[in-house]
């Protein structure tokens, strides 16, 4: 544990160094394709934007609490020797808070999946030592600590929360300069391993194309009547930051905030969003402060503003 926690001091310090100036813009940005760009921002980060607090799971529920529902947390540690099954409810799902894709999902006492949509993964009983192993790997390994740099800001933690039942959609965001340019939609029931997806425009205007992954709704659905609720609620997110997507879960009962994404599948495997995106990403002005007062306050409020 002493060892991690200085791999971690390094990192931040490394990282400081490496944060005096917001990186120049490559010479051939504008003619970059999405993926292209997702790939080079998670090795170039902008120190003007406040990724270490909207990356790390744990914080951001501090952050959203007043305005959007979360996940429970039931508990957090660093230690997995401190991880019994007795503590916690028969269902939960468990992630580390500085990753993506990492997740064990927990029901009735049996281990469902290790991850998000996972394809193949067969349900077992789920045990103290199964969790506590997942945790070690998880707190060890640092994740995308060199192409995904914002999870490397932030201080590893294995965190319990709600599984959460009746779930029907989820809902991604991509905001560029503010401004909402593409919504995703995953249908699915409960955790599918293989959802339905579709894509619309600001104008709800239905995407004509296909996914790498899973299977593609081409019939149009009215647009959701809280879809304009959660567009807002993300403005306000994401004014003054160049891109990030926010993520959505719809129940039967209610919407819950997911999380902030700068890099989509680190820029793999998203070839179906450079048609829609195109050239919506405009390099941000070197000489803009970036600064979102909304933003601030509530980082602020959370105690996660650097000062």
């Amino acid at each position: 544990m002493i060892m991690q926690k200085l791999l971690f001091f390094l990192l931040i310090i490394s990282t400081q160094v490496f944060s005096l100036s917001p990186p120049s813009k490559p010479p051939n940005w504008d003619n970059w394709k999405f993926n292209e760009k997702i790939i080079w921002r998670g090795c170039n980060l902008d120190p003007r934007i406040p990724y270490a607090p909207l990356v790390d799971k744990l914080k951001v529920k501090k952050i959203v609490q007043n305005e959007m529902p979360t996940a429970e947390l039931f508990f957090a540690t660093n230690d997995p020797s401190q991880i019994f099954m007795e503590n916690l409810p028969n269902t939960f799902v468990m992630k580390v808070n500085n990753a993506s894709g990492r997740g064990v999902l927990v029901k009735n006492g049996i281990i469902v999946a290790t991850k998000k949509r996972d394809q193949d993964f067969i349900p077992r009983e789920c045990t103290n030592n199964y969790l506590r192993l997942y945790a070690k790997k998880w707190l060890k390994n640092l994740y995308a600590e060199n192409t995904e740099k914002q999870y490397g800001l932030v201080q590893p933690m294995i965190l319990f929360e709600e599984y959460l039942e009746s779930l029907k959609m989820d809902i991604e965001l991509y905001f560029f300069n503010g401004k909402v340019v593409v919504i995703g939609l995953f249908f699915t029931e409960d955790y599918t391993k293989n959802p339905i997806v579709s894509f619309y425009d600001a104008s709800w205007n239905l995407f004509d194309i296909s996914h790498p992954k899973f299977l593609v709704k081409k019939e149009p659905i009215e647009k959701p009547p809280y879809m304009d609720k959660l567009i807002a609620f993300g403005e306000r997110f994401a004014e003054k930051i160049d891109h990030v997507r926010i993520d959505f879960f719809v129940t039967e009962e209610e919407i819950y905030f997911g999380e902030f994404t700068f890099t989509t599948a680190g820029g793999y495997e998203i070839n179906h969003l450079n048609q829609m995106i195109g050239n919506h990403w405009d390099y941000p002005d070197p000489d803009d402060s970036l600064v979102n007062p909304y933003l601030n306050e509530l980082l602020d409020n959370a105690g996660c503003l650097e000062r």
